[in-house]
């Protein structure tokens, strides 16, 4: 039992040890987002035939690890708007499951 317990807390502490690699993590991270308040507008403007916004988020989505250029991050990379907040259907995600 002691050299159980010896063993466990030598590998709790190498693990311990081990820096972790902050911009490996980061790097994992997309840049921008799925947000349904960022797609239901273009939702919208595909019902009246507009379907620029969609082919728009189609590029930003395809790339989600590259950083965007600073024109789509401050329309993409940014807090939902206060007019999301209480929103039906783009306000918050569900789960059925």
């Amino acid at each position: 039992m002691e050299q159980l317990a010896a063993t466990l807390a030598g590998a709790h502490h190498r693990k311990r040890r081990q820096p972790r690699d902050i911009r490996s993590d980061e790097a994992r991270q997309p840049k921008i987002t799925w947000r349904e308040w960022l797609i239901a507008p273009a939702y919208q403007q595909a019902e009246q035939g507009d379907t620029s916004l969609i082919e728009e988020l189609q590029e930003v989505f395809s790339h989600p690890y590259d950083e965007p250029s600073a024109e789509l991050a401050a329309i993409y990379d940014r807090l939902k708007p206060r007019e999301f907040f209480n929103a039906g259907g783009v306000s918050h995600y569900s789960c059925s499951s």
